[in-house]
């Protein structure tokens, strides 16, 4: 069975929501403005202002949910293709790089060598949570392509019960 893809919600995306939405905003009324003006030049030239600086934060945004949505569907063909390798895990730091309500997450990383002797390290999601007594085994499946080892999905669920905090 494959493994549903969990990205959670990323910084790229809630930044294309967020200017998309203002975008919009700003497109349909500089539009607004342009039709309501008449001969007025005063509304016309807010018309373009606003309409101009809606249309570029409206595409700045669809630009950020479409590499979204592309990374995405990129790590969903990774897991459909079925190519894996399996990974000793090696470590489980917080990642102080994020920070939610005080508490910041936890990711493991796991290493795999191949048969030219490299080392190569992965690691996963954040987890909210603190997963070295709970985990299964120490191998962890990395979803990855043959050829390159850059794009992977670390499958932390088949390892990990399920855990719903209250």
């Amino acid at each position: 069975m494959k493994p549903k893809i969990k990205t959670g919600i990323s910084a790229i995306m809630i930044i294309g929501w967020i200017f998309a939405g203002l975008g919009s905003v700003f497109l349909i009324m500089g539009i607004l403005f342009l039709t309501q003006s008449g001969k007025e030049e005063a509304f016309k030239m807010l018309g373009l202002i606003f309409g101009g600086t809606g249309l570029f934060f409206f595409l700045i945004g669809v630009i950020f949910l479409i590499l979204h949505y592309n990374n995405k569907s990129s790590l969903k063909k990774i897991v459909d293709n079925g190519y894996y390798i399996m990974a000793e895990i090696s470590n489980i730091d917080m990642n102080y790089n994020v920070n939610v309500n005080g508490r910041c997450p936890y990711v493991i990383y796991a290493r795999y060598q191949d048969i030219n002797g490299c080392i190569h390290t992965f690691h996963s999601r954040n987890i909210f949570f603190y997963p070295a007594g709970m985990m299964k085994n120490n191998m962890v499946k990395i979803y990855t392509r043959p050829d390159n080892f850059k794009k992977y999905y670390m499958d932390i669920d088949e390892i990990l019960p399920e855990v719903q905090m209250h």
